[in-house]
């Protein structure tokens, strides 16, 4: 069954959170002066389409809501299975990475409504309303509100922020001008691409975590192409996927990467985040900075429907910001009895 109505979803969403909500805990961090450095995947984090996939947007409208519906869709099945399991365990088994077995997992996920209608299935009417609803929804929509409601919060109280747009598509020309025309202060400076884990950006190469990191502290706008094919033919490895520099120990900088393809729980080491920390002796696992929401598994729907998505998320990263010990970078490389540990 249905886990729960699109339209439930917002109307749950109005009735939750207040017209003039308070952040306290972005409103402390700008009171202390904190550097807020967010990344935004674009294909279904920012924006319902991915021509980087061949997706357009009644595509990938399809396809979130083939992640929304379970049933016994075949006879034999003994118990109810979203229909997007059912396509990639039972009608199109196979390889994920095997492009013949993608194509075809895509018409059928990509295809959901008119399979629905086809099969005469009950769910048809019901699934064609949500559908109707989000294209409602989007219509003259480009970028998603709830990432402009978040850069118009982060305006209103002064906060100091960086945002990085990172995607392995060809769609930043498209993306930038767009949020530049919707959201007048936006003025995109910093443009770069990463080639085999080295920045090219500014004229310059930067071949180091921290260097990056110093780098995307200096633009308050910015755009990242990822390299694609490195890390499709490292097999998706976690280590060729998009570099993130963050902060455990410096309570003056807290970042964020949102991405709609995050892997919570892998055990093969694949991941599209490369997480990588810059001052502290180990890095933490996706799954932990998920915790922390310092990584974030975009849900796309929601970012669609609650205009308040991106906001909540920060806030929530913000009040999870861990005080812990860490080892200093100067000092984690030196003999053990010179290890200090420091407390945010």
């Amino acid at each position: 069954m249905f886990k729960i109505t699109i339209r439930n979803i917002l109307f749950t969403f109005l009735i939750v959170l207040p017209v003039t909500a308070s952040y306290p805990a972005l409103q402390d961090y700008t009171q202390k002066d904190g550097h807020l450095i967010l990344h935004f995947d674009v294909n279904k984090t920012l924006i319902a389409i991915d021509p980087a996939g061949g997706k357009d947007q009644p595509i990938v409208l399809n396809q979130l809501l083939s992640e929304e519906y379970s049933d016994r869709w075949d006879p034999e099945l003994t118990s109810p299975i979203t229909f997007r399991a059912y396509v990639h365990q039972y009608l199109v088994p196979g390889e994920k990475n095997d492009p013949v077995i993608k194509e075809l997992r895509k018409h059928y996920t990509g295809n959901f409504i008119s399979w629905l209608e086809e099969q005469n299935h009950p769910y048809f009417s019901k699934a064609q309303q949500e559908y109707d609803f989000l294209k409602e929804k989007l219509e003259g929509v480009f970028v998603f509100e709830s990432f402009y409601r978040l850069l118009e919060l982060l305006e209103k109280t002064n906060t100091k922020a960086t945002v990085i747009l990172r995607t392995f598509g060809s769609d930043i020309p498209d993306v930038t001008a767009e949020i530049e025309k919707r959201y007048s202060p936006a003025n995109f400076t910093l443009f770069g691409e990463f080639r085999n884990g080295v920045l090219c950006a500014d004229d310059s190469f930067y071949d180091s975590p921290e260097s990056i990191q110093d780098l995307l502290k200096d633009h308050r706008w910015g755009a990242i192409h990822d390299h694609h094919s490195c890390w499709i033919s490292h097999k998706k490895g976690k280590d060729c996927g998009k570099l993130f520099p963050y902060s455990l120990r410096d309570p003056a900088s807290h970042e964020i990467f949102f991405d709609d393809n995050v892997e919570l729980g892998s055990t093969k080491g694949t991941n599209i985040v490369n997480p990588v920390c810059i001052d502290a002796e180990e890095d933490l696992s996706v799954d932990d900075l998920a915790k922390q929401i310092r990584v974030v598994r975009v849900n796309t729907l929601k970012a669609i429907l609650d205009e308040n998505y991106y906001i909540n998320l920060v806030e929530d990263s913000l009040q999870r910001k861990p005080f812990a010990p860490y080892i200093k970078r100067e000092e984690r490389e030196g003999s053990e009895e010179h290890a200090k540990i420091f407390i945010l």
